[in-house]
């Protein structure tokens, strides 16, 4: 499954660290901690009580904005709007995250794009690519 945190990587929401409730753009420790968090367990509470979910958001768009590529990753993943969703994995794919080139290559509706993207991510060692460019090259 893409994006997917391998079972190594996953924590236990008791495992994972607070947030705080504002953010500091300038607190690079907190941007990490915001895209950590997210990473770790995209459904763990961040902050503490109502509004968790839009505190979280609020958190990993602040850590995307700031160039984040895993929280950029995780923009993507929480958009429901097509045009946005491309907007974030692309942002992260030219930046090298390879989850990113894969999803962004399956979102491409052009086969030179959907090509290019699985290749790039393929290069990098993504099974999921090499099996999908098969397909590409195949069809």
């Amino acid at each position: 499954m893409a994006g997917a945190v391998p079972a190594r990587e996953r924590r236990l929401p008791s495992e994972l660290p607070r947030l705080p409730v504002c953010l500091d753009d300038d607190d690079e420790e907190a941007l990490a901690a915001a895209a950590s968090v997210a990473a770790a367990s995209p459904s763990a509470p961040v902050g503490g009580g109502a509004g968790e979910a839009p505190l979280k958001l609020r958190h990993l768009k602040v850590a995307a904005e700031r160039g984040h590529l895993e929280a950029m990753y995780l923009m993507a993943q929480e958009c429901d709007d097509r045009v946005e969703r491309i907007q974030w994995l692309t942002m992260a794919a030219e930046r090298g995250h390879v989850p990113a080139m894969h999803d962004l290559g399956l979102a491409s509706v052009a086969l030179h794009e959907r090509r290019r993207w699985l290749l790039r991510a393929a290069q990098h060692g993504w099974a999921e690519s090499m099996a999908e460019l098969g397909d590409v090259e195949c069809s």
